[in-house]
C-alpha cells in the first residue's frame, strides 16, 4: 500500500450518507474488492460492472460508468487494486445504496482484501426516502450511467435507417422508448406526479446518460431530432413558450445561478 495514499477513513459511510453528501472534491481512497461481470435483465446483450467497495472498515456495493471499462479491458483494473474516485454518484437502488464510479485513479495492488471490512448498513429513515423520492433525476441519471453505450444499436434491417440519427432503428425507438418507460414507472411508482415539462427533462437526462455516459458539469450534447420530438410528442405542452430548448454549456452556466436565486 501507498504510504501517501492511505484508504480513507470514513470514505464508505460518507458516500453513503445520503441525507448529507460529501461535498465537492471528496476523492475517497478505497479498495475494489470484488468485481462482476451482470448481464443487465431489461437489455439482453448488455452488461454493467458491479462492484465491492472497501475503506478497509466498512464495504459497500457499487458499479462502473461504461466510459471506465476500458480499464477492465486493458487489464489495468484488477480485484484488490487501490483506487482513487475522482468523480462518483451515490443512489438509492431498492433498499441499497449504490456507488456510482464516474472517473478513478488506480493506485497499488496488495494482491488481497485489506484488513477485514464488514457491509455498512445505513439508516434509511422516512425522510430520507422522502428526500430521494424528491431527487428523481439522480435516479434516472444514474440508472442509465451503467447502460451506457455509445454505439448505434445493431443494425436491424426490419426498420429503415433514421434519417436524424442514422441509427436502424432510430435512438428514439432503440434508447428512447425505454427511457421514458423507465421514467412513467418511477413516476406511478413513486407517486411523484411529475407535470410534462418534469418528465421531458428527466427523459433528455436519461437518454443523454444512456448515450453518452458522464459528461461532466454543464457539458451538453444536442439530442437527435427523433429523439427531442419524439419525446416531445408523449409530453406535450398548450404553449410552444413553455418548452426550454437546447441549452449549450455557455448558456447553462448563466441560466443555472438565476435558478438557484429563485428556489
Amino acid at each position: 500500500m501507498s504510504i501517501d495514499e492511505p484508504l480513507t477513513k470514513d470514505g464508505i459511510s460518507s458516500l453513503c450518507n445520503l441525507s448529507a453528501p460529501p461535498t465537492e472534491g471528496f476523492t475517497p481512497v478505497l479498495q475494489l474488492i470484488d468485481m462482476q461481470k451482470k448481464c443487465t435483465a431489461k437489455k439482453p446483450g448488455h452488461f454493467v460492472w458491479r462492484l465491492v467497495l472497501s475503506d478497509s472498515m466498512f464495504y459497500c456495493e457499487g458499479c462502473l460508468a461504461s466510459n471506465l471499462y476500458h480499464l477492465i479491458d486493458s487489464d489495468l483494473l484488477k480485484k484488490y487494486c487501490f483506487v482513487k474516485l475522482l468523480n462518483h454518484n451515490s443512489t438509492l437502488i431498492g433498499k441499497t445504496i449504490v456507488v456510482v464510479v464516474q472517473d478513478l485513479i488506480i493506485l497499488d495492488n496488495p494482491g488481497g482484501v485489506w484488513c477485514s471490512p464488514t457491509r455498512f448498513e445505513p439508516s434509511l429513515d422516512e425522510p430520507e426516502r422522502e428526500r430521494q423520492r424528491n431527487e428523481p433525476v439522480s435516479l434516472v441519471k444514474n440508472y442509465f450511467l451503467t447502460l451506457c453505450d455509445d454505439k448505434c444499436p445493431d443494425v436491424d434491417f426490419r426498420f429503415r435507417v433514421c434519417d436524424d440519427c442514422g441509427c436502424a432503428p432510430c435512438e428514439f425507438i432503440g434508447r428512447g422508448v425505454e427511457v421514458m418507460s423507465f421514467v412513467n414507472a418511477m413516476d406511478d411508482k413513486e407517486n411523484l406526479q411529475l407535470t410534462n415539462r418534469q418528465k421531458r427533462f428527466l427523459c433528455y437526462t436519461g437518454y443523454s446518460a444512456y448515450k453518452h455516459g458522464y459528461l461532466g458539469k454543464y457539458n451538453r450534447i444536442k439530442l437527435p431530432v427523433c429523439v427531442e420530438e419524439g419525446i416531445k410528442n408523449h409530453y406535450d405542452e398548450a404553449d410552444v413558450l413553455d418548452y426550454t430548448g437546447f441549452r449549450a454549456k455557455e448558456e447553462e452556466e448563466v441560466a443555472a445561478p438565476k435558478r438557484r436565486c429563485m428556489r
